[in-house]
Order: structure tokens, then C-alpha cells, then sequence
């Protein structure tokens, strides 16, 4: 994923964090169809094999900070 296009990493905020990138795919384009503004930053970290280790396994969806209310 690339940065969100505001240089202010304070104008933006988490309202979701899941495991799978999928997961906060879907959560972003439910939120952007209803007109909010949302990016993922995937954290996940990939090498096999490995067991699903939550601190590897993090994604998170971002929303701006004005759009939280509405986004939750």
C-alpha cells in the first residue's frame, strides 16, 4: 500500500485492525461505497513456514480523522 496522500500521519485514524489483508479490503471498500475516505496499511510479515503469529499479523484501516464517527 502505499502512504496516504496527506503528508499528516495525525489526519488519519485506525477504526479497524484485522489479520488477513483481505479482511481490511473489504472493510475499506465498504467504507469508501458509503463515501469515506479509507487506506490499509498491511503489517503482515511473510515467510514460511511460519504459524499465524498475531504481532506478524496485523493489518490496519485507516479513515481521516473528521470521518471517524461516520466510518464506525
Amino acid at each position: 500500500m502505499t502512504a496516504p496522500e496527506s503528508n499528516q500521519l495525525y489526519d488519519w485514524v485506525q477504526v479497524a485492525e484485522v489479520s488477513q489483508v483481505w479482511q481490511g479490503e473489504l472493510i475499506a471498500g465498504r467504507l469508501r461505497a458509503s463515501g469515506i475516505e479509507a487506506e490499509i496499511v498491511d503489517q503482515t510479515f511473510h515467510q514460511e513456514p511460519m504459524p499465524s503469529v498475531r504481532a506478524f499479523a496485523v493489518v490496519h484501516v485507516l479513515v481521516r480523522v473528521e470521518q471517524v464517527q461516520e466510518a464506525r
